[in-house]
């Protein structure tokens, strides 16, 4: 298992539909299924806020983020 970072470009892109990315980054997460994805606090504070004034985008990034563990992304430390 291979462990790769996952920005916030990524996350915009495979949580909403309307991205023009979204195709690829649905592609890759498919492509990496047995691989773990890794990402920071900053990256998902970016990600939110980027959702906060999306409305029905929003909660559906937040019920993504909130998916059983077997199937989210790890979380690295961040380092200010």
């Amino acid at each position: 298992m291979k462990r790769i970072f996952a920005d916030t470009g990524y996350w915009i892109a495979l949580l909403n539909p309307r991205d023009e990315l979204y195709g690829r980054a649905l592609a890759l997460a498919q492509t990496c299924s047995d691989d773990q994805i890794v990402t920071t606090e900053m990256v998902l504070t970016e990600l939110l806020n980027g959702f906060s004034a999306a409305g029905a985008e929003r909660s559906s990034a937040f019920r993504r983020l909130t998916m059983p563990k077997d199937r989210r992304a790890s979380l690295c430390a961040s380092r200010a």
